[in-house]
Order: C-alpha cells, then sequence, then structure tokens
C-alpha cells in the first residue's frame, strides 16, 4: 500500500503497487463490488481488468455473462 486516503462514510482510496496482473485480479474479484477502481495502469489491463478475470472464472463454470 503505497497511501490511503479516508473518505468519510466508511469509504478509503488505497494506492497499491502492483507488478503482476494475476495479483490483481485475485484482489478485485476478492473484493467484489465493494471496491472500485479509479484507474488502473494500461499494462495491467486497465478499467475492465475485473469484468475480464471473472468472466474467465464463469466460463471455467460454462457460466456466459456481460460483466462490461
Amino acid at each position: 500500500v503505497e497511501a490511503v486516503e479516508d473518505l468519510g462514510d466508511g469509504r478509503v482510496r488505497a494506492t497499491l503497487g502492483v507488478t503482476a496482473r494475476p495479483w490483481l485480479e485475485r484482489l478485485l474479484l476478492g473484493l467484489g463490488p465493494d471496491a472500485t477502481i479509479v484507474s488502473v495502469d494500461a499494462r495491467l489491463g486497465g478499467p475492465t481488468v475485473r469484468a475480464e478475470a471473472a468472466g474467465r472464472v464463469l466460463g471455467r463454470y460454462g457460466i456466459a455473462a456481460d460483466l462490461g
């Protein structure tokens, strides 16, 4: 964690240094809809990284979903 900012109402903004997409995907899938991506380096997949990872996981179970 590089920085944490208290936004009030129980919300925080955390800045993370991430060098590996698989780690970021696991983090985002674990946090679910409680986390909002503000900015992601394009080298890690951009703002759709969570939807892409979720789509792959659901595909393994034969579930098709449009996660935008």
